[in-house]
């Protein structure tokens, strides 16, 4: 009893702190963004998902998706479950800048606003509500990229209710697909079942100025444990002459029944062949982006990693240069296009910073140029603004333009 309160009496000691340093207008301000977060997040949430479900009618109730065994109005309930972890991670940042905005226009319009930088608040400590919501909402959608998306787009996969790759068909077996290993171009099928296996495998290799030197053929084949090592069955093997002049000699031909070749192909890469790096469970995405060798494209596992581990500065960003625009620009009795605008640079640069992830994906831009430039340049110019101007341009008693140049007039 005495450990438990104990306990109790540290927790409440450290409210009190917390309480105490935050002070009463960063509380208040810091509910009312994450009120209207939630409700801009749930609105267009629950938009988008109508819009889903509507246009996936037909595929919710075909017979692909009974073969789920799960009733017609429940598959659509799970569908529409899912498809909202799916969205969650899409539409999170944007509701995190317009719940600030929103709350930061009630805040001007009712001059709640103006009395709070009159009675010389700092503007960084005007930021804190901003940060202590990105301190919540940043950990909620990094665990939506990196936990909930994927977990998602398997079970709508398994349960036939959208196709996300063919490790999720049945039979669980892809078309063929490529691959360039060192010193070696591959073509097979994957077998999804474990352990993973090839099939039809066509080893094409050359020496290295790029000629062919030898084609090899195998019915099947799977890993050894051994990393970089497959074991072939059924394979054959041609091999050119290496001798100058010798283009109309006949190959060497050998056959075996099992065959151990060294072919830079990481089994949880094979494993996941078709799957877009975003859609990966983070544990087998940290593994792939780790590898190294035995991983086609290794830089857009890279770029999706650190993606993900920038998603809640990107939050941050967004929310800190929402909170400090709103604070210089809005003020009562304005034009609502002040609103609009301000949402409108924050979507632009949602976007734009999307696109430059999805260039990421694809291994046409380095991690850190993919990930990491649109957050830090947010949070910079987010506090720049907020150094820039604020509160001590003011005098108490004067109805001001909040952090404007020639604040100096009364409204």
């Amino acid at each position: 009893m005495t450990g438990a309160a104990d306990a109790l009496l540290g927790i409440g000691r450290f409210r009190r702190r917390f309480r105490l340093r935050l002070g009463i207008e960063s509380r208040y301000v810091f509910r009312l963004y994450l009120q209207r977060t939630f409700l801009f997040t749930l609105v267009m949430l629950l938009a988008i998902l109508a819009l889903e479900a509507a246009s996936n009618l037909g595929a919710v109730y075909s017979d692909r998706a009974a073969a789920s065994g799960v009733d017609g109005s429940l598959r659509l309930v799970y569908f529409v479950l899912l498809r909202g972890g799916y969205d969650l991670p899409l539409v999170l940042p944007v509701g995190a800048l317009m719940g600030v905005v929103w709350a930061e226009h009630g805040l001007a319009s009712s001059r709640q606003r103006i009395m709070m930088l009159n009675a010389g608040r700092s503007p960084f400590r005007s930021l804190a509500a901003a940060a202590l919501v990105a301190l919540v909402l940043g950990p909620v959608q990094f665990a939506a990229l990196a936990y909930l998306r994927p977990a998602a787009v398997a079970a709508l996969g398994t349960a036939k209710l959208r196709g996300y790759g063919p490790q999720f068909d049945a039979p669980r077996i892809s078309g063929p697909q490529w691959a360039a290993t060192n010193g070696a171009l591959v073509r097979f099928r994957v077998d999804f079942t474990h352990p993973v296996t090839l099939h039809d495998l066509l080893v094409f290799a050359v020496d290295e100025n790029g000629a062919p030197r030898a084609l090899l053929t195998a019915q099947s084949a799977q890993p050894t444990g051994t990393p970089g090592e497959w074991m072939l069955r059924k394979a054959s093997r041609w091999t050119l002459p290496r001798a100058a002049g010798a283009s109309r000699q006949p190959m060497d031909t050998e056959i075996f029944e099992s065959l151990g070749l060294p072919l830079s192909l990481d089994p949880l890469w094979v494993a996941n062949v078709g799957t877009p790096p975003g859609l990966i469970g983070q544990a087998s995405l940290v593994r792939l982006a780790e590898a190294g060798q035995g991983v086609p494209m290794a830089s857009a596992y890279q770029s999706v990693a650190h993606e993900r581990i920038a998603a809640p500065f990107f939050v941050l960003g967004l929310t800190l240069l929402a909170a400090v625009l709103s604070m210089r620009w809005f003020r009562p009795g304005m034009h609502p296009l002040v609103f609009l605008r301000i949402g409108a640079v924050g979507i632009g640069i949602y976007f734009a910073s999307a696109t430059l992830s999805s260039i990421g994906s694809y291994g046409l831009l380095p991690a850190v140029l993919s990930a990491w430039p649109f957050p830090v340049a947010l949070i910079a110019i987010a506090l720049l603004l907020a150094r820039s101007g604020g509160p001590s341009r003011f005098r108490p008693g004067q109805e001001q333009v909040p952090w404007r140049s020639g604040a100096g007039r009364r409204q």
